[in-house]
């Protein structure tokens, strides 16, 4: 029984089986269950969750995003979730204090506001907090110019195991205990020769603490800095920022060899590259599989790529270095070709090479997949092309698949070899390869990460490669930590966990019979491909909302991963169900996941098993369409009742619709306004318009417009009898109430496609349903069939574009407009083709913004008043911040949440279009 002196601690402490499993694991290949998991919201409970350690001899593992590959955010004690702790403040000199929880492009994000930026970039910048950047003193792709993270860190605030809090500045002594200082004293004195003669030769590591930085600075920051939370919690940190440079270039260098593309890092590095990243040609043959468009700018004969950033304030400076560079590589035959980008737009076409490769990376298929265990390796650029050539046969003898890729320009390394360990054979392969190349780093003189961190991983390693060094990171974990509470068992233990041990997936991994859909291969499937690497806290609307891990995509698979391996019971799971309820089906997983795991499909298929029975109080809101109707057939009367006190009262008692919320009105000849005299006079294309509920009903200035263009474009329109398409009841897991809907819907469109028609739909998650959603629901060849077929409006308008069917003009239009692109837009794949036709009317000026979920998502934003408000936040101060004139975007609901919270003019895009087309 776990001990607590206060029943304050337990208000953000807890014990359940669910939420541990949550934070078993990370972005790494290991999972342990914590002890407890605590998430507190201020210092005082930080200070708690220290005591209640101390009363129960737990120990405490600091966690930011879990973002680490190497198990540091992952512990048998207290995970301590320091995610709230977002706190950012403008300082004088250019500095700025943080709290550990703030987001790297958060911060980055506040900063461009005063021209600065702080310049550490990891590929996870986008989700990956200050705190983890802190503890492993990470880096990125243009570290190379601007080095490390501990490069602008100017003091930080520490809470130390014992509870002590302390300070800690550049230049100035330590607020530790004299027994403290003199204890590192004499540890660095005693050992100042084994120290200095086992450094890694090498510009970059984040391999055990810092103590070369500390003999040279006398200056604890440094120690700190990459310790991984084995010394203390960090509290907050000032750091130095610098100007965002002016200029940059960028250049994709081609090679045929190996040898000529790793000698080539060492002839561009006096040029001062920013950036220069290696990819080798399994690497390159990745990026074609995911975009085979990115073929033309690679030449058949390429086996290596370098690619190159140049930054600067002189932009004639910098075209200068970049000529020069390339004219020597040519000259010296080591380059077979390049190609150089001039504008952001290029370069970030050239940076989509690097980019697309990960993605297939993450969404390897089958068992086997790209395991991070030697990922950041680290060698002299002087000692690239030899250790690559050694690490290549090491690969070989093991016959281990394997992409290399990495920052050549500091020989930081990432090899991801292809395994499957939960085969005993390819653990004990992990285990070998391990060893051969972390021996080939030290025979090297290399750092074993370089911008990783050790964690749990590579302790083993630096024991049996460096052990004095490793015993000297011991004495300091214990003068700082002589309890053995911070962060155990990484950087440095008494017995060192083994490479191979708490695998996620090893050899004991088993599925498990739930007597549940969640037995089936593909659903299993999805929730084994996660691997855990947060960047859904980026993406996901719920957490941004809520900030808890609860809410994201990750923790989904998680707790389903754990039911389906036996380690958690499907009852427990359906008592906490506000894990699966917190998913507004937005489908952003589809869309941004990395990995591509269906989450919103998981967690539709979980909801189905909690409920059986639609409650009373949802069957209003879930029968959109009859509602509508109704709401048409009694208008103006029940445009006027919704609107009264007493009705709003009503709709909440009876309905769960907040009386906050202002509902849409209802057009009392709406349905008569389908038919539209003249419109069987075109003899052109036909059309069969899946029109949606909002736009049939309420909004019918959506359908007139739609209507009105595709007869200027010799469109004939046909309006299909249609039944709802059951987005709300299928996202909250109704599944088998709408199948008989959908299959109305699929045989009414097929018919249409079997004569002819084109099938087009203008509501956004309509076409998700029946684009997305059916074929799978259905499983029938109709479903399929429309699902090939049906286009979103203006992708069909785009088509016609193209076929020469916009003969006419488009006339001015002098207003300031944004467009808000629905999620389910996005989950269709409809790209860009709604700012194709808004960017060619003239005179409209599309203000640019950062789009976000507006938090309505369907019917949830009517039952659920504060927290939808809450997501769509973000999306509302940034249309306070551009004050448009109107807003635009093709989906109903999202029309009606913006308007409540921005009080702007709202309207589906199609309209705008409409008004300016003339023939």
């Amino acid at each position: 029984m776990l001990n607590s002196k206060t029943h304050k601690t337990q208000e953000f402490l807890t014990t359940d089986t669910i939420t541990r499993q949550l934070y078993s694991t990370a972005a790494c290949i290991y999972e342990i269950l914590p002890t407890a998991v605590a998430i507190p919201k201020n210092i005082t409970e930080i200070e708690s969750v220290f005591q209640f350690a101390c009363d129960n001899s737990l120990s405490i593992t600091p966690r930011g995003a879990g973002s680490s590959l190497a198990g540091q955010a992952i512990g048998d004690g207290i995970i301590l979730d320091l995610t709230h702790f977002r706190k950012i403040k403008m300082l004088e000199n250019n500095r700025v204090r943080v709290e550990p929880g703030v987001v790297y492009a958060d911060l980055n994000r506040f900063l461009s506001e005063y021209g600065l930026f702080f310049p550490p970039d990891p590929s996870s910048g986008k989700w990956c907090t200050i705190g983890g950047m802190l503890g492993n003193n990470s880096s990125g792709a243009h570290s190379l110019q601007y080095g490390a993270t501990k490069k602008y860190v100017h003091s930080l605030e520490i809470l130390l195991a014992d509870g002590t809090k302390i300070n800690l500045k550049r230049g100035k002594r330590a607020e530790i205990s004299d027994q403290m200082h003199e204890k590192l004293a004499t540890i660095l004195n005693e050992n100042r020769e084994i120290i200095e003669n086992n450094q890694p030769k090498t510009t970059r590591t984040s391999s055990g603490y810092d103590v070369k930085s500390l003999l040279e600075s006398d200056d604890l920051v440094d120690l700190f800095i990459g310790s991984e939370g084995t010394l203390g919690t960090i509290l907050s940190a000032e750091l130095d920022v610098v100007l965002i440079p002016k200029f940059r270039k960028t250049a994709l260098f081609y090679f045929e060899t190996l040898e000529n593309s790793a000698n080539a890092v060492k002839d561009l590095l006096p040029f001062s590259p920013s950036a220069c990243e290696f990819m080798d040609h399994f690497f390159i043959g990745l990026t074609l599989k995911s975009k085979p468009k990115l073929k033309s700018l690679i030449p058949e004969n390429t086996k290596f790529m370098l690619l190159c950033d140049f930054d600067g304030d002189d932009e004639t400076e910098l075209e200068n270095r970049l000529k020069n560079a390339s004219d020597l590589l040519m000259k010296n035959g080591k380059s077979s070709g390049f190609k150089i980008a001039q504008t952001d737009v290029e370069c970030d076409i050239l940076w989509d090479i690097r980019r697309a490769a990960l993605a297939v990376l993450n969404q390897w298929k089958g068992i086997a997949k790209p395991v991070p265990f030697i990922e950041d390796v680290t060698v002299s650029p002087e000692c690239l092309a030899e250790f690559l050539s050694r690490a290549y046969s090491i690969f070989e003898k093991y016959e281990a698949t394997t992409a290399a890729f990495g920052h050549a320009g500091e020989g930081n390394l990432h090899l991801r070899p292809i395994l499957n360990l939960r085969n005993s054979d390819d653990v004990t392969k992990m285990e070998q390869i391990a060893d051969k190349i972390y021996g080939l780093v030290s025979e090297f003189s290399g750092s074993f990460t370089g911008e990783h961190g050790d964690g749990i991983l590579r302790a083993s390693f630096t024991q049996k490669y460096h052990p004095e060094m490793f015993r000297i990171f011991g004495e300091i974990k214990k003068n700082f930590d002589p309890e053995n509470r911070m962060n155990l068992g990484k950087i440095w233990a008494e017995n060192p966990q083994k490479i191979s041990e708490n695998l996620r997936f090893g050899d004991n991994y088993s599925r498990q019979k739930t007597e549940t859909k969640f037995d089936e291969n593909h659903l299993i499937s999805q929730i084994e491909l996660c691997h855990g690497c947060g960047q859904c806290r980026d993406y996901c609307p719920s957490f941004s909302a809520s900030l808890d891990e609860f809410a994201t995509a990750r923790a989904k698979a998680n707790v389903l991963r754990g039911m389906v391996s036996g380690k958690l019971n499907l009852s427990d799971l359906l008592e906490k169900s506000d894990i699966f309820d917190a998913c507004i089906h937005c489908n952003g997983c589809w869309v941004d996941c990395p990995t591509g795991v269906d989450i919103p499909k998981l967690a539709v298929e979980f909801k189905t098993l909690k409920h059986t029975q639609i409650p009373l109080k949802n069957k209003f809101l879930f029968n959109t369409k009859l509602v509508s109707e109704l709401g048409v057939n009694f208008a103006p009367f029940s445009n006027l009742l919704a609107r009264s006190v007493t009705g709003k009262w009503f709709a909440e008692k009876m309905f769960g619709v907040d009386r906050r919320m202002e509902i849409q009105k209802f057009r009392r000849n709406a349905i008569s306004e389908k038919v539209f005299a003249h419109r069987s006079k075109q003899q052109g294309r036909k059309v069969a318009l899946f029109t949606g509920c909002h736009g049939t009903y309420s909004d019918t200035s959506e359908l007139k417009s739609t209507v009105q263009l595709l007869e200027k474009l010799d469109v004939q329109v046909k309006f299909p009898f249609w039944r709802c398409c059951g987005v709300a009841k299928f996202s909250s897991g109704l599944q088998e109430e709408i199948l008989d809907d959908a299959q109305f819907n699929t045989e009414t469109l097929n018919s249409y496609i079997e004569r002819g028609y084109d099938v087009v739909f203008t509501a956004a998650s309509c076409g998700m349903m029946l684009k997305n959603e059916y074929p799978n629901l259905l499983k029938t060849e109709e479903s399929k069939r429309v699902s090939d077929n049906i286009l979103d409006i203006f992708l069909y308008l785009q088509k016609l574009y193209v076929d020469g069917q916009f003969r006419g003009e488009f006339l001015p239009i002098s207003e300031k407009i944004i467009y808000h692109e629905p999620c389910h837009r996005r989950a269709v794949g409809t790209g860009d083709a709604v700012r194709f036709f808004l960017q060619k009317i003239p005179e409209l000026e599309i203000l640019e913004i950062e789009d976000h979920c507006c938090g309505m998502a369907g019917t949830f934003g009517y039952k659920n008043y504060d927290f939808a408000k809450d997501i769509g936040t973000p999306l509302f101060e940034e249309i306070s911040r551009v004050n448009p004139q109107k807003i635009l975007s093709d989906c109903g609901t999202c029309q009606v949440q913006i308007a409540q919270h921005s009080k702007k003019n709202t309207q589906h895009p199609i309209e705008i279009v409409n008004r300016s087309y003339h023939p």
